[in-house]
């Protein structure tokens, strides 16, 4: 057996560098990093209440902008349909959004980008699959 890096590089999860330190408040942490739950007090708790309660309506509202926003390009003609990067399909309908900017969505497997040139937009659907960034 050699040094201990070398066991490391083939089991990187026994490795205590890798291991989590401190408790998972799960998505609380946002509100208070540096904080456990037990060492609030009730108006602290309130208070960060309130702001991961500020966090999550930010986030929903986005989220519902960003629906009316795709909705609305779907209800316009499609510009032009391709084949999909990723199924193969001819189900990609590309819409063009404004002068120099598209959307495009695939009816078979969902896959969707934006962006101001066509070509780009399918390099980065297939970049982000097979890297597994949403």
């Amino acid at each position: 057996m050699g040094e201990w890096s070398e066991y490391f590089e083939d089991f990187p999860e026994e490795n205590p560098v890798n291991q989590k330190q401190g408790p998972d408040l799960g998505p609380k942490s946002l509100a208070f990093p540096h904080l456990h739950l037990s060492q609030l007090t009730k108006a602290e708790l309130e208070i960060e209440n309130s702001k991961l309660q500020k966090l999550e309506a930010e986030e929903e509202r986005k989220e519902r902008e960003r629906a009316e926003y795709i909705r609305e390009i779907k209800s316009k003609p499609a510009y032009k349909v391709e084949i999909c990067p990723i199924c193969y399909n001819n189900k990609m309908n590309i819409y063009k959004t404004s002068n120099n900017s598209f959307y495009c969505e695939c009816g078979e497997c969902n896959v969707s980008g934006e962006g101001a040139d066509v070509i780009d937009i399918f390099a980065d659907i297939e970049y982000r699959i097979w890297t597994g960034e949403s």
